[in-house]
């Protein structure tokens, strides 16, 4: 009796089907980050991909192939040789995500260096011109290096995605999992349709002071607007979010972003906007 049963089946399609049919391939960089990679892969899963992990030896050294064997019940490819794994790849399937992206990688890439299995296999993706998304991980000095600034340019006139890291005093650093399976789900599905249109925003909602303590206000968390911009943001669009009173780790960095109170504000702003850019 034949069993084709795998862990990873458990979670298929728990957070959505947007993603059925699409075969993934998930390539990872020896960056200290590279365990984030693990819930990237599941996260892709639970949205219906069939996801393929491409390491470098780098990444090899800081993580067992076995466990990406174990996340997503596909082989694991760690080099190629005369079974051309790379052409074979980017032939089938329908986009590519770097993540961790070493500073290393990104300037391979940018001038067409193929000494890795992740770098060889993402340059057939890029000749292609299937989608290739790069999540940068990084010191925060080293992704600052005019050098990296001047290859993550390049790469995005080639039409590669590049993600915002999230920026600390001295890192730049994995960005959340939740934002990379929203980019590589756009990059694979809808593109940058969005490009050059400006997209205005409000979330979340006002107060309205009865007195210096009191005011009339509503439960919005503001969630569904967010969702919006994040959408728009990674489709092209140039983004504005205006909102009220939210929790505020839940705004996106990479998107521009207004803070209001009161409901004469939330308008204030929106006029304000929609005459001077939008």
């Amino acid at each position: 009796m034949e069993f084709h049963y795998h862990p990873s089946d458990e979670i298929r399609g728990m957070e959505s089907d947007s993603l059925n049919g699409k075969k993934l391939v998930l390539g990872v960089t020896g960056s200290v980050a590279i365990y984030k990679a693990v819930d990237l892969a599941r996260e892709l899963i639970k949205r219906s991909a069939d996801v393929y992990v491409v390491m470098s030896k780098d990444a090899t050294k800081l993580v067992d192939p076995q466990l990406f064997e174990w996340a997503t019940g596909n082989k694991v490819f760690t080099e190629f040789s005369g079974e051309v794994g790379h052409v074979v790849l980017s032939r089938t399937c329908d986009g590519m995500v770097i993540a961790p992206a070493t500073a290393n990688t990104i300037a391979k890439l940018a001038i067409g260096v193929a000494d890795t299995s992740v770098s060889l296999t993402a340059l057939n993706f890029i000749g292609l011109r299937k989608p290739l998304v790069i999540a940068p991980a990084m010191h925060l000095a080293m992704y600052r290096a005019p050098q990296i600034s001047e290859a993550i340019s390049k790469l995005r006139s080639y039409g590669v995605m590049i993600l915002e890291p999230q920026e600390d005093d001295v890192r730049a650093k994995f960005p959340e999992v939740d934002d990379i399976a929203l980019a590589v789900e756009v990059a694979v599905l809808r593109g940058t349709d969005l490009r050059g249109v400006r997209v205005l925003v409000t979330a979340g909602p006002t107060r309205e002071f009865l007195d210096p303590v009191r005011f009339l206000t509503n439960a919005s968390s503001g969630r569904m607007g967010i969702a919006i911009a994040k959408e728009a943001y990674f489709r092209g669009a140039d983004v504005t979010l205006i909102h009220g009173p939210i929790d505020r780790t839940l705004i996106p960095k990479y998107v521009r972003s207004l803070n209001v109170t009161t409901t004469t504000e939330m308008l204030n702003a929106v006029v304000n906007e929609l005459k001077n850019k939008h």
